[in-house]
């Protein structure tokens, strides 16, 4: 059967109604310190388990839990049930996990960003976006050839490059070849339209974009991050970019 979004909706409620049955209710102290030694007992267990905060969650039966890169766990209270997927608010219809992972997004890029990324900046800037793209991707390329279109609606571009066939790969050599050239953003141009010249080497950032963007778990390119942390994991219009700033401004102003 395919999950609709008002099946998913559904699914969501029965499991959160659950554990609000299964999992007794604590008082304060009592959760604090249940949680504490369960999440001790979980990583003892789970050696690999990369958790970098917790968090009370809408549902009191639940903590949640941060992952590296943008990564969230539901945990009970009681330490025997774990939970991976969507928290969705019924009144609002807000995707609560969504929200948590789009700040954990915003505090990665800002903590991790390398510097001296590929800049296309618009003449006034309203906006800024973060592209993770790869040269050899058609739809980056597709992108890329917008990006003017975006500058002149206020829309400011960087890209973190992701040559999705490794290190080495054709793929990285012209994404390291356009870093080291007098003027990246030119050689970027050039290399998207099938005009890079031959491998070349300098002290380049390359390494340290993808690892940034793998640590995202994308699985193709292009993928658009907003400043509210949002990521669409997709090719987007000039006009969909455009609805997609506009909705999340709206949605803000809302909360």
């Amino acid at each position: 059967m395919i999950d609709t979004p008002s099946r998913i909706v559904q699914l969501a409620a029965t499991s959160l109604i659950l554990f609000y049955l299964l999992v007794p209710a604590l008082d304060a102290q009592e959760r604090s310190d249940e949680t504490s030694a369960q999440l001790r007992w979980l990583l003892e267990r789970q050696p690999g388990l990369d958790v970098q905060s917790q968090h009370t969650s809408r549902i009191d039966a639940l903590i949640e839990l941060h992952l590296a890169g943008d990564q969230i766990v539901y945990l009970s209270r009681d330490g025997k049930t774990a939970m991976i997927g969507q928290m969705i608010d019924l009144t609002t219809g807000q995707n609560l996990t969504e929200k948590s992972q789009n700040g954990l997004r915003q505090q990665l890029l800002s903590r991790s960003m390398p510097d001296g990324l590929f800049e296309f900046p618009a003449d006034k800037e309203t906006d800024r976006i973060t592209v993770v793209t790869d040269i050899d991707c058609t739809y980056c390329r597709r992108l890329h050839t917008e990006v003017d279109q975006l500058n002149s609606r206020g829309i400011s571009v960087q890209y973190l490059m992701l040559p999705r066939s490794g290190n080495p790969s054709a793929s990285w050599d012209k994404a390291v070849w356009a870093a080291c050239a007098d003027n990246p953003e030119q050689a970027l141009t050039d290399a998207m339209n099938g005009q890079a010249g031959s491998p070349k080497t300098c002290d380049n950032n390359i390494v340290d974009q993808a690892g940034l963007a793998a640590s995202l778990r994308l699985n193709a390119t292009p993928a658009i991050i907003f400043e509210s942390g949002q990521m669409i994991n997709s090719y987007l219009t000039p006009d969909q970019i455009s609805a997609q700033i506009l909705s999340q401004s709206e949605q803000a102003g809302s909360d």
